[in-house]
């Protein structure tokens, strides 16, 4: 009955033109400012009001970027280092596009055994965070790398604002708005990325995280080889 009664009300704020609520990340556990006991905490998330396909990323401090995989939304950190840790939880489209409404965003500061000021993120200070690329074999598909980011408290601009630099090995590019870059048509091998906030005279946006640099892996293209015994023979002279 009760079910009934939520589709009911969802079909009726359709029918009126109401907006859905946008998808939001919510932590569950870690908790803010929480110190664990040992050196391995299990990462809990809740994705609400989410479409199909949408699912929650996270790094730790200014790690690679990765999953936390559904329907739990729940991932083991292991071997942390003792003191202080910063993670990013965010929802990502199925093509890993990060979702770039406020809700859809979290940080979470805990610590394993004491507190310190390690990883230290300031929540009200500008700061970057490189959704794409992967780290190394998932990086590089289909010969290319792509490049996508979240910001907070700064606004790109080439006049007076901030900016991000990126580049992969030397192929180098300045955004002065938010969207993907992506490098095409690359040789197979290991790459360089690297990102950075700057400011729109190209100086360094002071913060821990507002550099980061991943090896990226673009693998070479298996040919298709022919099934066994289709091979052309030669066929012998009369």
């Amino acid at each position: 009955m009760r079910k009934t009664l939520c589709l009911l009300l969802c079909l009726a704020a359709s029918a009126f033109g109401a907006e859905a609520p946008p998808t939001a990340v919510r932590c569950v556990f870690p908790q803010q400012g929480q110190v664990i006991e040992g050196n391995s905490v299990r990462v809990q998330a809740a994705l609400e009001h989410h479409r199909s396909g949408q699912r929650i990323r996270l790094i730790l401090d200014n790690g690679a970027p990765q999953d936390l995989p559904a329907p739990d939304h729940a991932l083991v950190l292991k071997n942390l280092p003792e003191g202080g840790h910063t993670l990013r939880l965010w929802a990502s489209r199925a093509n890993g596009a990060a979702l770039a409404n406020p809700e859809a965003f979290t940080l979470v500061r805990f610590f394993v055994g004491r507190r310190d000021f390690q990883n230290r993120l300031d929540p009200e200070t500008p700061f970057l965070t490189a959704t794409l690329p992967e780290e190394g074999m998932d990086g590089g598909i289909d010969h290319q790398v792509t490049f996508d980011f979240l910001l907070a408290n700064a606004v790109l601009s080439k006049d007076g604002g901030f900016v991000v630099r990126c580049s992969l090995n030397q192929q180098q590019r300045v955004l002065t708005e938010r969207k993907a870059v992506t490098w095409e048509d690359l040789t197979p091998g290991r790459y360089q990325f690297t990102a950075e906030l700057l400011t729109s005279d190209l100086e360094p946006v002071p913060g821990l995280f507002n550099r980061v640099t991943r090896m990226v892996d673009v693998p070479m293209t298996a040919r298709a080889l022919p099934p066994v015994g289709t091979a052309s023979r030669k066929r012998p002279e009369d």
